[in-house]
């Protein structure tokens, strides 16, 4: 998996020339932003990761985590259609009612 710092030793400039060339490409001049872009493509270097920068700054992410150990019972079929926005172009029940669909049949027999 390619990096900042290959792309930056193939361009021959610094890293910083290269973060720059993605958030602040007014700093550079254009000349030195086409030579990054152009080194970072046809490296195959997809640009910084935008979650991975938001964490290791501290701030936040928007994205929310959930572990679920069993995704057949029927509680976390029901906390998660609660919890998380319709999908624009998801089916909707017949009712319009979200609880209208049946619930999966809960795992009776298994667990620890």
């Amino acid at each position: 998996m390619v990096n900042m710092k290959d792309v930056a030793r193939a361009a021959g400039v610094s890293q910083a020339a290269v973060s720059y060339a993605y958030s602040h490409p007014a700093k550079l001049s254009e000349n030195q932003v086409r030579h990054i872009m152009k080194t970072a493509d046809r490296l195959g270097y997809a640009g910084p990761n935008i979650i991975g920068s938001s964490l290791r700054s501290g701030g936040r992410t928007g994205a929310i985590g959930v572990m679920v150990m069993d995704t057949l019972h029927y509680a976390f079929t029901d906390a998660s259609t609660k919890c998380l926005p319709a999908r624009r172009n998801s089916p909707k029940p017949p009712s319009g009612d979200p609880g209208a669909y049946p619930h999966p049949p809960s795992p009776r027999g298994r667990g620890p």
